[in-house]
């Protein structure tokens, strides 16, 4: 299975990566490459053979990016997009702007991931 798990901050993206089967890969990892090349970084591990899990803020951004560059195929089997914040708490307007920004990529190619056969979770 080819998981990608998408989400703003503090929805539990990591926490729920960590109790699946299969090896996993955090966006987070790649931040350093800078905003634009971490996502293009990411996109690049949706053509390897799974098992994989991809996890994080960058992912939705991976995934249009990857989608824009392969007319046909799927980066992955399923995507889970996360939208409840665990930790209300420690939640900042900055965590706020960022969830809604994925929302917004999110909601551009999740017509053509279900055209393309990934199923998609919403939780």
């Amino acid at each position: 299975m080819r998981t990608v798990i998408c989400g703003g901050p503090k929805t539990g993206k990591t926490t729920l990566s960590q109790s699946l089967p299969s090896p996993v890969y955090h966006t987070d990892d790649r931040i350093s490459l800078g905003w634009s090349e971490a996502s293009e970084s990411v996109s690049q591990l949706f053509s390897s053979p799974g098992p994989w899990t991809v996890e994080g803020a960058a992912a939705a951004r991976a995934l249009r990016k990857w989608l824009a560059s392969n007319p046909t195929g799927k980066p992955c089997d399923q995507v889970i997009l996360l939208s409840g914040v665990m930790d209300s708490a420690q939640y900042t307007p900055r965590h706020a702007a960022m969830a809604k920004g994925i929302e917004t990529v999110f909601s551009e190619i999740e017509g053509e991931l279900l055209a393309r056969g990934v199923e998609v979770i919403r939780q």
